[in-house]
C-alpha cells in the first residue's frame, strides 16, 4: 500500500485495505484464537500502518486520532465484539 500512497486517493487506499488486507487480519485473528500477547500486538500493528498509510500520516500521530478519522475498530474491539455476540 506504501507504494501506491502517492499514486491513487485516500478512498482507493482504504478501499483496497477492507477489501483485501483487513479480513485477513480478522479472518486470521478470529481462527487463530490461541495467539499470544505479542503476536495480537503484531496484528494490530499491521493494521495501524494500514490506517497511518490511508491518512498520510507518521507515527507521531496518535493511534485513536487515527481511527477516528477512519471510523475503523481496532482488531482488538472487533474481536471482542465477536467473540461477544
Amino acid at each position: 500500500m506504501r507504494s501506491l500512497t502517492f499514486t491513487l486517493d485516500r478512498r482507493s487506499l482504504e478501499t483496497i485495505y477492507l477489501s483485501f488486507i483487513g479480513p485477513l487480519l480478522e479472518y486470521g485473528d478470529l481462527i487463530f484464537d490461541i495467539l499470544t500477547n505479542f503476536e495480537q500486538n503484531e496484528l494490530d500493528e499491521i493494521q495501524n500502518e494500514a490506517a497511518r498509510i490511508v491518512t498520510v500520516t507518521t507515527k507521531f500521530t496518535s493511534v485513536e486520532n487515527i481511527y477516528t478519522d477512519t471510523g475503523w475498530q481496532t482488531l482488538g474491539n472487533r474481536r471482542n465484539v465477536t467473540f461477544i455476540n
